[in-house]
C-alpha cells in the first residue's frame, strides 16, 4: 500500500467488495497502512459473473414489473460509469 490508498480504492481496482477484501485480510476496519500487503480475493469466472447477472436481472425485472431489456440498458451506463471512475484514478 502506499500513502493515501484507501480499502475502497484498493477494491475497486481489483473489482472486490471492500467487506470481502477486509474478511480475506482479517482486518477489524477499514484502515490500511503504508507497506501492508493485502490478499485480493479470487475472483469468478466470466462465464459464472454473467450467469449471476443475468438472473439479477430476471428477478429485478419481475419485481419491478419490466422487461429484462430495460434492466440490461441500466447495466450497460452503470458500467460505463464504473469504467469512467476507473479510468479517472
Amino acid at each position: 500500500m502506499q500513502p493515501g490508498d484507501t480499502l475502497l480504492q484498493v477494491s475497486m481496482k481489483f473489482r472486490v467488495r471492500s467487506l470481502e477484501l477486509a474478511k480475506v485480510n482479517q482486518l477489524l476496519d477499514d484502515m490500511i497502512y503504508p507497506g501492508q500487503l493485502l490478499k485480493v480475493p479470487d475472483l469468478p469466472d466470466s462465464n459464472d459473473l454473467l450467469r449471476r447477472e443475468e438472473r439479477m436481472a430476471k428477478e429485478i425485472a419481475k419485481n419491478n414489473q419490466t422487461g429484462t431489456y430495460q434492466i440490461d440498458s441500466m447495466n450497460d451506463m452503470l458500467s460505463q460509469i464504473e469504467e469512467i471512475k476507473m479510468d479517472g484514478d
